[in-house]
């Protein structure tokens, strides 16, 4: 792809070349892309630093409103790839499989879920 389709949009690509997906250079290698989550006991704040450049991670941290952002990571367009940030410890669950549900607690969960779903339609 030459510097100047770089600048194209999808739909502009698409008419140019055909229907084929948009390849944009990544600023990180795979090797790079990574999720580094670090606390250790004598933290009195209870807080955890979480340092990513997964984009997936990147925007599940961007909608948490508990997490406090320490410092950017921005590729060479000043955009974003990556931040270093806190989290309350309370937030990070590790799980090591799947839950699995017994009949009656998937019963209970659908009342919740669907006593939810009335309260937030305003039924």
């Amino acid at each position: 792809m030459s510097t100047k389709d770089e600048n194209l949009t999808q739909l502009e690509y698409n008419k140019k070349y055909g229907n084929k997906k948009l390849e944009k250079h990544a600023s990180l290698t795979a090797e790079e892309r990574e999720t580094i989550i670090s606390w250790c006991d004598d933290d009195n704040d209870g807080k955890i630093f979480i340092h990513t450049t997964q984009m997936p991670m990147f925007r599940k941290l961007m909608k948490n409103p508990l997490f406090e952002v320490d410092r950017w990571h921005n590729d060479v367009d000043c955009e974003p790839h990556g931040v270093d940030g806190y989290l309350p410890r309370h937030c990070l669950t590790i799980r090591s499989k799947k839950r699995v549900l017994t009949e009656k607690q998937r019963q209970e969960a659908k009342k919740r879920f669907e006593k939810l779903r009335k309260q937030r339609i305003g039924a």
